[in-house]
């Protein structure tokens, strides 16, 4: 990538942020997504310009992100150029969680979810999801727990209709095992 498809790749991230912020850039904003395009280019540019970008969403406990990184090394071991990340190995280009959340949907081909619970942030993001046209990239892998009383401890009402939404487009996938999780994350394009 040269310098031309950089200064392109902090255009089309800078269109994104002035959409969707609730308020104008300052010259800082703009500099810490120069930095991360043109300091730490590995990374983020491989999000901007892979083949086909997977953006692995979920929970970030130790137990939970082992399983985020399960589902990223199956999805980025199919093709040479696809590229399956993290929010985390996204180089900070903006302090705002939000504004950072919505660039990476937006700029990722598929968006996979996996869900464990409803704790840690789950529900805004599913929310965020939710509509078109962020829901029809998006797929849930979502942990099943065998009876009702677990599954209604595990995820409430809001996250559950997301997930009938997702289910009705068959892009719902539910898993107990890591490995069962793996299969199923073989599943998704």
């Amino acid at each position: 990538m040269d310098e031309d498809d950089r200064l392109e790749a902090v255009d089309d991230v800078l269109e994104i942020l002035e959409t969707t912020a609730d308020r104008s850039l300052t010259p800082e904003d703009v500099q810490a997504l120069k930095r991360a395009v043109f300091e730490d280019h590995d990374t983020f540019t491989r999000v901007l310009y892979s083949d086909r970008s997977y953006f692995v969403i979920g929970s970030y406990g130790d137990e939970e992100e082992t399983r985020l990184a399960a589902v990223q090394d199956v999805l980025d071991e199919r093709r040479s150029n696809d590229h399956a990340f993290l929010m985390k190995e996204v180089p900070e280009f903006t302090a705002n969680f939000a504004l950072k959340f919505h660039v990476l949907v937006r700029r990722a081909d598929t968006v996979v979810g996996v869900f464990e619970h409803n704790r840690g942030g789950h529900e805004w993001e599913a929310g965020a999801l939710s509509n078109p046209p962020l829901r029809e990239k998006t797929w849930a892998l979502k942990r099943a727990y065998g009876d009702r009383e677990a599954e209604y401890a595990a995820f409430d009402a809001m996250i559950a209709h997301f997930f009938e939404l997702l289910d009705e487009e068959g892009r719902l996938f539910e898993w107990s095992t890591e490995t069962e999780l793996r299969e199923r994350t073989e599943s998704i394009p």
